[in-house]
């Protein structure tokens, strides 16, 4: 992204470069939720997806 930025400025790509990173952060939030809840148990992770409480699920 640095590199973008001091090539191009903040441009059209710097602009399409960060709203592909936001998602990809995104991503790695919610998966990080299941792996944290998964951690607590199978129990716990299926109990908060039941419960529709996992961020992907909001």
């Amino acid at each position: 992204m640095a590199t973008l930025l001091q090539v191009d400025g903040i441009g059209s790509r710097w602009k399409h470069a960060e709203a592909i990173h936001q998602r990809f952060q995104d991503v790695i939030c919610r998966l990080d939720d299941i792996l944290c809840y998964g951690m607590e148990g199978i129990q716990v992770l299926s109990s908060m997806y039941s419960s529709g409480q996992l961020l992907y699920q909001s």
